[in-house]
């Protein structure tokens, strides 16, 4: 079998990018042993794989990944399959239209001790991070598991969900927020939270119809109405987002 060429360049240009040797040899289609040996005859070194744990206490940043990671984020686990192996990727991704939103995730990220790369395809800015143990604790919360997370912190996570869901707009010379969402056990966690920093809102389920472009083929989707009896202009002067402010 002819071995696969892999160029010094190619090797670099992932090491920049922060990749482990495993990482790289993912990347490259080869096996971690072929790296190896041919790291033997380039006069470059790769980093080692480092066994990163995440600051999982309560924080201010964590509460907004999770309030991100609920609206456009995504975190999974995925097997691929390279030559004879089977591999599992587990990935925390955002993709947006904001490049303020990412900056801000990606931020949050640092702040939390988890490396992450952002990259621009098409018109959406996508953050994406590798990390074992965030991903399996990730999976296991349950909503009652976050709402005791983010005490004390409920502004920023509520925060992180707006910039993923959120709008901030005029009607008839009047503001209004409006936060929708698709799935109602998820949209009624976020209506809990939302009482609880006392801002007045209205729960709604608006129908429309199996042609929705937003919503796919979906009959209902929900929404979270926040009009001047609730002061729109509080939640926003609350949570400081860094997008859909003015």
């Amino acid at each position: 079998m002819v071995e696969k060429i892999i160029s010094e360049s190619e090797i670099k240009k992932l090491i920049k990018q922060g990749y482990t040797q495993e990482k790289i040899a993912e990347n490259l289609g080869i096996h971690y042993n072929t790296l190896l040996r041919k790291r033997k005859n380039m006069n470059f070194i790769i980093r080692k794989k480092i066994t990163s744990y995440p600051n999982l206490n309560p924080s201010s940043h964590l509460s907004y990944i999770l309030g991100a990671l609920l609206g456009d984020g995504n975190v999974q686990i995925c097997k691929v399959r390279i030559k004879k192996w089977n591999v599992f990727i587990r990935q925390i991704r955002l993709a947006v239209k904001d490049e303020k939103f990412a900056d801000s995730f990606q931020s949050s990220l640092k702040s939390i001790g988890l490396h992450s790369s952002k990259n621009l395809y098409g018109k959406l800015y996508h953050i994406g991070a590798y990390n074992k143990e965030f991903v399996l604790w990730y999976k296991k919360l349950s909503f009652g598991n976050i709402e005791k997370l983010i005490i004390g912190y409920e502004k920023d996570f509520i925060r992180g969900f707006y910039e993923s869901e959120g709008s901030y707009y005029n009607a008839n010379g009047k503001k209004y927020v409006a936060i929708q969402g698709t799935k109602k056990d998820l949209m009624l966690f976020i209506s809990k939270i939302i009482n609880k920093l006392g801002i007045y809102h209205k729960f709604n389920r608006i129908k429309v119809g199996k042609t929705s472009f937003s919503y796919g083929i979906r009959e209902f989707y929900y929404q979270i109405h926040i009009r001047k009896g609730g002061n729109p202009k509080k939640l926003i002067e609350m949570i400081k987002p860094c997008i859909r402010n003015a």
